[in-house]
């Protein structure tokens, strides 16, 4: 493979899988460092698209050290070293920042991890939807459940309510907010959200177990908890009425959002 053209080892990168991806975004990354090298006295603007794609290409790697190259005798620290690498290059890259969550998680260092997903949070918490700098909804899912992982009950509930005020027809993201719910010691929500990811799923005509059995078993525990626990005031519920309004009256959009639903209650 010749020593030019970082995107075409990266989408090689992308198509393959394991130690052939990895030779691609490494070579990628390679060519990548020496233009950084090359464009270092060019000034910081001209370094940032660079340095993005840099630090992209870094957190692939570290995701194959996580995922596919995961029982390589040195993952870990591979995949340390990389995104290390790349928080260097930009300390404020919420990509880098939520990838180092995910691997403080596998290493079992859930304070560490809450740690850098807060500074990867902060640093989008407050954009607008139409903001260009803020991060995908599937990014954002994934922020969610590496909340609900680290049993960060309360902080998933206002992630995953700004999310619905944004997009209320994705029945995954009603589950999620089920689940952070019913763990958090709200079953009367849970049951109300619950509904509405059962519903939107009915809606868009999935059966399969291995999907609505998640929504059903958060739905059965939130039933036998709410016989011990009164339900909200009217002063509460009203204030959750802007995140819970809205589908009923959108009977046209048909976004299942059952990719994913895997968090165990």
């Amino acid at each position: 493979m010749p020593n030019d053209g970082a995107s075409k080892y990266m989408l090689m990168g992308q198509m393959l899988s394991g130690p052939e991806s990895l030779l691609a975004f490494t070579k990628g990354c390679e060519i990548l460092r020496k233009d950084l090298r090359a464009k270092a006295n060019r000034g910081a603007a001209k370094l940032m698209g660079v340095k993005q794609k840099l630090i992209a290409g870094l957190c692939s790697i570290a995701e194959l050290y996580m995922t596919d190259l995961c029982e390589q005798d040195d993952a870990e620290q591979q995949c340390d070293k990389v995104l290390n690498e790349a928080l260097k290059l930009d300390k404020n890259n919420y990509e880098a920042l939520q990838l180092l969550a995910s691997f403080r998680i596998s290493q079992q260092n859930n304070p560490a991890a809450v740690e850098a997903l807060r500074a990867s949070y902060n640093l989008w918490k407050d954009l607008e939807p139409t903001d260009d700098k803020m991060p995908s909804y599937e990014f954002r899912v994934a922020t969610s459940k590496l909340l609900l992982e680290l049993q960060e009950w309360e902080w998933a509930q206002e992630l995953l309510q700004t999310m619905l005020e944004e997009e209320d027809s994705i029945a995954e993201v009603w589950y999620l907010l089920s689940f952070a719910y019913v763990n958090g010691g709200a079953p009367h929500e849970a049951l109300e959200t619950g509904e509405m990811a059962r519903r939107l799923l009915e809606k868009a005509g999935i059966t399969d177990p291995r999907i609505t059995g998640q929504v059903d078993a958060v739905l059965a525990r939130a039933t036998e908890e709410a016989k011990n626990v009164p339900p909200p005031t009217e002063d509460e519920e009203m204030a959750d009425d802007d995140a819970m309004a809205g589908d009923d009256d959108d009977d046209d959009d048909g976004d299942d959002g059952d990719e994913g639903m895997d968090v165990d209650s």
